[in-house]
Formats: C-alpha cells, sequence, structure tokens
C-alpha cells in the first residue's frame, strides 16, 4: 500500500541519518551528532505514530535534511564533510534555549523536550521576564506562545528585535492558530517559524537544534 512504501521510506531514511550521525561522532562534532539524533527519533516517530507525517513533521525533517546537505558531501556511507565551511566553526556548547509561556504545563513540556538532548532551557512565565534575561544573556532560539496576557507572542517578538544581541536570534511560535492572519503577522514582527500545539517532543528537538546551528553557523 502507500502507506506502507512511505514507511519504508522513512525507515530508509533514519538508517542514512543513523550514518550521518556516525560520521560526526567519528569526527568529534557531538553537537551535530546530537542534531543527527533528534532527527533520527523524529523519523522513527513518523514512521511508528499513527499520524506518522504530518505536515508539521514533514516540514521540519526537510529543514533539518537541507542543513545536513549543507555540511556534507553525500556518498555511498556519508563519509565526506564539506573542507572550509562555517560549519566548522560552530561553538560545540549546548544549545542554549529560551521559552516564553504563561502555561506552565506547556513550558514544562517544551523544557522537557529539550532537556532530553542536553540542551540547556530558561522557561519564563511572560514576555517581561523573557526580555530581562534576553538582555542579560545570549540565546541561540527563542520559543514563544503567541496567546499571553499583558504582551503577546508578537509584542514580544518585535521587542526582541530591538536587543542588540537578538537582532536575528530565531523566534519560534508555539500555537494552535494556523491562519494566514496569523502567519502574516509572525513575519512581520520578526518570527521564523511556528510548532503546533499539542506539541510533539521530537519535532521540537529538531526544530530547536536546526535553528540553533544555523544561527551559529551566521554568526
Amino acid at each position: 500500500s502507500g502507506r506502507d512504501k512511505r514507511v519504508k521510506f522513512l525507515r530508509e531514511m533514519q538508517q542514512e541519518v543513523e550514518a550521518v550521525r556516525a560520521t560526526f561522532l567519528n569526527a568529534d562534532f557531538l553537537l551535530w551528532g546530537a542534531f543527527s539524533y533528534s532527527l533520527s527519533a523524529l523519523l522513527q516517530a513518523s514512521a511508528n505514530g499513527p499520524g506518522f507525517l504530518t505536515p508539521s513533521a514533514y516540514r521540519i525533517i526537510c529543514g533539518a535534511l537541507d542543513l545536513l546537505r549543507k555540511v556534507l558531501v553525500p556518498g555511498s556511507s556519508w563519509e565526506v564533510l564539506i573542507p572550509g565551511s562555517r560549519w566548522r566553526g560552530v561553538v560545540a556548547a549546548p544549545i542554549n534555549v529560551v521559552v516564553v509561556d504563561d502555561d506552565l504545563i506547556c513550558g514544562r513540556a517544551l523544557e522537557m523536550a529539550m532537556q532530553r538532548h542536553d540542551m540547556k532551557t530558561k522557561v519564563c512565565e511572560g514576555a517581561q521576564e523573557a526580555l530581562l534575561r534576553l538582555h542579560e544573556d545570549q540565546f541561540d532560539v527563542i520559543f514563544s506562545d503567541i496567546m499571553m496576557p499583558g504582551m503577546d507572542g508578537f509584542a514580544f517578538s518585535t521587542e526582541v528585535r530591538k536587543l542588540p544581541n537578538h537582532r536575528v536570534t530565531p523566534v519560534i511560535l508555539v500555537t494552535s492558530l494556523s491562519d494566514l492572519e496569523t502567519r502574516s503577522r509572525s513575519v512581520l514582527t520578526g518570527c521564523c517559524d511556528f510548532i503546533a500545539k499539542p506539541i510533539s517532543p521530537c519535532e521540537v528537538a529538531v526544530k530547536a537544534f536546526a535553528f540553533g546551528l544555523k544561527r551559529r553557523m551566521d554568526a
């Protein structure tokens, strides 16, 4: 059946990503190895889960694979790393993430999804607390809810872009809204992407790695 073919393809892709992971680990690039592991876990969940390949998961997988293509030369065993690429200068420290959500359960779920992959995560219950933290420290990625009291996710994103050390830091909105107006406002206020509620821990981890690594490559 068509489903069986898609599942077979996802599992074959997972094997390829595992080979990529081995390449990174053999070269002692542990952060890239952790990223590959998170992508492998998402591919496995997509193949085994009841809604095995949602539009959101598909988009995240494609983005992650595109990033890997920038640092690896395809071959029979994925053993060739692109020389001279900016990815070699990526800081090896754990990805550092801020989560902004007045819903403590959702904030904790995001935190746990990233801590499983050894990311450093700071959870803030509101935009003002997060802005203070962002003013004091450097972060790789920001996850923000949209519907928050006082200052919503759009206004928060606008304020983030005023901070000298976070003018280009990726801001990812966590929301159940998916209409055109919401997407348009997110672009105008400097957001980079969406992740849908209820969240998938595997998708969260891959997205955090992908945007965090791209941020460091562009620094």
